[in-house]
């Protein structure tokens, strides 16, 4: 990492669907204004549902985490 690179911090996220598409919105403080108390920046990311996927993908194998199960049948959604 370069010293003037923006590094920020991650504090919220929503999505929505836009057609076939989705919309991922990030919000986030930068290192100057983390304590400023100004609202987070948010940049919003137009993505397939397949970069979604391969994103989703991308941080559960960084995180050393697995994507959680869906339960499956009628007894799966009961007890699951």
């Amino acid at each position: 990492m370069k010293e003037d690179d923006r590094v920020g911090v991650l504090v919220g996220w929503s999505s929505q669907t836009f057609g076939p598409n989705l919309i991922l919105d990030i919000q986030n403080y930068e290192r100057s204004t983390w304590h400023s108390g100004e609202e987070p920046d948010v940049t919003r990311i137009f993505m397939t549902r397949n970069q979604a996927a391969l994103l989703a993908n991308h941080l559960f194998e960084i995180s050393g985490t697995s994507p959680p199960r869906r339960p499956q049948g009628q007894f799966g959604r009961l007890f699951g």
